[in-house]
Formats: structure tokens, C-alpha cells, sequence
């Protein structure tokens, strides 16, 4: 539940009710209905349902709830960097798209943090490319891709964009025959960056994970 209260000095009012209005941003993990409810005292209950279309479907009693997270007020010291190179966190559970799905895996396995799971495209795309929205632009310096197999040869580029439109091809793993896992990429790979996209040349393609560092 997420309680909105007028400016004041507690906690929930840090998401504040202005002009007897508020808001929150939705973003659904699995296909499904969704069901969005708004109470308030003194007042009918408001209630929306969300169709959200793709895969993973929700499977009641299979797929795991995500646990409860209460809002809390913030109380460290002000970064002065959204994120820091190192730690590559960029990509973490942002929006992604890709040309297809082999049946299992997922295009939101890439940037979970979970190295146990993975995408690859179906045997038939012949295209076979994941796509990443930062949703901001970062100067992008450091770019880690793990893959699902030590022993089989992937070969890739890797584009950025500013736009989704104009692409630039930054890192280029096209003659590559090393049975590495886990590549890491450093460099000045622009400014202004909303996009990552990963393209296979070989016939073999998937990831594991993508992390992304930057500023």
C-alpha cells in the first residue's frame, strides 16, 4: 500500500497529496491483470484494472509475490553521482525488448541480477538482439555482458542511442572465438546515452546479464 498525506512533517508526506492531487508510477513484471485501488475517507472507492500483455504470465500459487515494500524516508548523505562506475548498476530492472523469446527464458532475465537465469532468442530469428531503455541519459563508460555458456563462441556488437532512432556501434565482438563467460568493456562510450542494444552475429545467442556503469 502506498499512503499519500499532505505536506507535514511525517514520513508518507514525502509522496504528498498538492491540490487534492497525487500520483505514482505502475510497472507490471509479469502478464496479467492487475488490479489498482484508491481509498480515501469519506469517499467512494476508485478502482482501475491493468491488462498487461507478454510473458512471464502470473501463474496464482506459482509465480512468488513480490514482498511487501513500505515506503521509508531516506536519511543518508546526498549522493552526488546517480551511480557509481563500479558497481554497474545502470541496467538493473529497467524496461527491455528483444526480436524474440525461445520458450523458458525471458528478456527480463538480462537485467535482474539473477545469474541463474537467462534469455535467448528463438532457433528461427534471425535478427536475435536485446534492447535496454536507461530511462535517462548517462555517460556510459563500463559495460559487462555474461553469457549462458563458457564454452560456446558469441559474437555481438554493442550500439548506443540517444534517441532509439540513430544508433552508434561502440563495441565490436564479431571475430571473437574466446570461451569467456564474462566480458567487460571500458571506455568512453558517450554521453547523453538512453539506449544499449546487443546484437548477435553467430548463430549461437543469449545473455545471461548486462550491467552497464556510467554517470
Amino acid at each position: 500500500m502506498i499512503r499519500f498525506v499532505p505536506p507535514s512533517q511525517e514520513e508518507a508526506s514525502d509522496i504528498a497529496v498538492r491540490d487534492g492531487q497525487a500520483a505514482i508510477a505502475f510497472r507490471s513484471y509479469h502478464a496479467g491483470k492487475t488490479v489498482i485501488q484508491a481509498i480515501a475517507d469519506g469517499l467512494e472507492p476508485a478502482v482501475i484494472e491493468i491488462i498487461t500483455l507478454g510473458t512471464p504470465m502470473w501463474e496464482e500459487g506459482v509465480t512468488v509475490p513480490v514482498a511487501g515494500r513500505p515506503y521509508h524516508r531516506y536519511e543518508g548523505e546526498v549522493c552526488e553521482r546517480v551511480s557509481d562506475t563500479n558497481k554497474m548498476l545502470l541496467a538493473t530492472y529497467r524496461p527491455t525488448w528483444v526480436s524474440s523469446s525461445l520458450e523458458g527464458t525471458n528478456k527480463a532475465y538480462v537485467n535482474d541480477g539473477d545469474v541463474t537465469t537467462f534469455w535467448k532468442p528463438v532457433v528461427t530469428d534471425r535478427e536475435k538482439w536485446w534492447k535496454l531503455a536507461l530511462e535517462a541519459s548517462y555517460c556510459i563508460s563500463k559495460i559487462q555482458v555474461e553469457l549462458p555458456e563458457a564454452d560456446v563462441v558469441y559474437q555481438y556488437k554493442i550500439e548506443v542511442s540517444v534517441d532509439d532512432l540513430i544508433w552508434k556501434e561502440v563495441i565490436s565482438d564479431r571475430v571473437s572465438s574466446k570461451d569467456i563467460k564474462v566480458r567487460t568493456f571500458q571506455g568512453d562510450f558517450g554521453c547523453d546515452i538512453a539506449f544499449v542494444r546487443i546484437s548477435f552475429i553467430s548463430e549461437e545467442a543469449g545473455l545471461t546479464e548486462v550491467r552497464i556503469g556510467g554517470k
